[in-house]
């Protein structure tokens, strides 16, 4: 049987750090280069890196309406086997032998959705389904762990991939609760981030050696939203969306140490997050640090603005093993949509 423990909200000690943002000084020649010219459409929505530096996006449309995982190979972005889906791929990860994982609305003639595996010559069905009305979340940690969401009739649960067909589940803090984020430090701990709705307030849990423990609250706000949430090599947790503290008027994303929370704070809303391999946090979204100041970089006691340019959106972010960021965003008067790589 699963076992909840709720920390005590006085052991609670939140820090709040003074606002801030600059543009980078310290790049050392570094810059936006796009990759391709030609508009990638609004339907990319998730970036991921293998162990090799590769590049993968989804969800690219074809000629028949359907959506699609593409591989960029230093020219062009190609197609990536024969996986289609009806609905969008929100999601890619990769695992350290290089296979890919893809899942969202990833559906079997509209059936399930399920988790899709490319090995580097075909797709396979890795066994977690889930109703067809709902986001698979899928994540891997730095040990190539793979972790999954699925609709358990009343909210959601976690799944640890097993091998083959076999995954474990870990259940939920609240299993009759949706989840909006996932994420796992590679040392056992694994992270679920809760909607909350419009009557409570986001919750966020931790499972560890088969125990789920709710960590104090972040926020009290019933109107805020984490959507996006990751983990640096130290074991701190990230988490970002729609978080407003009321007091500094100010929006933020939160980082957890393990004892306490620390508020970094932004000057807008948070659609995707990172972590590159050198352990610096990178955010994206809109988060309006001037002209062009879509993506971020937090340095330890501010953020610096990397200059994007993007003008509506940027949905999707990830790191290579060089630390070199990847963002698909909307640029230009015309809004074209395309993916960019600041190295």
């Amino acid at each position: 049987m699963k076992k909840r423990i709720i920390y005590s909200a006085t052991a609670l000690c939140l820090i709040i750090l003074s606002p801030g943002c600059s543009k980078d000084n310290t790049s050392n020649g570094k810059q936006w280069h796009d990759l391709g010219s030609s508009d990638v459409g609004y339907s990319i929505v998730t970036l991921c890196s293998d162990p090799a530096g590769n590049i993968y996006a989804a969800s690219f449309i074809d000629e028949n309406g359907q959506y699609f995982v593409a591989k960029w190979n230093g020219t062009t972005w190609g197609k990536v086997g024969n996986l289609t889906s009806k609905y969008c791929i929100y999601h890619l990860c990769s695992d350290l032998s290089g296979n890919i994982y893809a899942s969202g609305i990833v559906d079997n003639t509209e059936t399930y959705n399920y988790v899709a595996k490319w090995d580097g010559t075909s797709w396979t069905d890795l066994g977690l389904h889930s109703s067809f009305t709902w986001d698979i979340k899928s994540v891997t940690d730095k040990n190539g762990n793979l972790f999954g969401t699925s609709f358990n009739g009343r909210g959601e649960d976690v799944f640890a991939y097993a091998g083959g067909n076999s995954w474990s589940n870990l259940g939920s803090i609240d299993p009759n609760k949706s989840i909006n984020s996932i994420c796992s430090d590679g040392n056992g701990k694994v992270y679920e981030m809760l909607y909350g709705g419009t009557l409570y307030a986001p919750v966020i849990a931790v499972h560890q050696n088969d125990v789920w423990e709710e960590l104090p609250s972040l926020t009290t706000n019933t109107d805020n939203d984490i959507s996006a949430s990751c983990t640096d090599a130290s074991g701190n947790l990230y988490v970002a969306g729609h978080l407003y503290d009321n007091t500094t008027k100010k929006f933020y994303a939160g980082k957890w140490d393990g004892n306490n929370w620390t508020k970094l704070p932004l000057s807008g809303t948070v659609q995707c997050m990172c972590v590159d391999p050198q352990g610096n946090l990178y955010v994206a979204g809109s988060i309006s640090f001037g002209t062009g100041f879509d993506v971020a970089k937090w340095d330890g006691s501010k953020w610096v603005g990397l200059g994007l340019g993007s003008k509506i959106s940027n949905p999707a972010i990830c790191s290579d093993p060089t630390g070199a960021i990847y963002v698909k965003g909307t640029f230009n008067t015309n809004y074209i949509n395309l993916i960019r790589v600041y190295k």
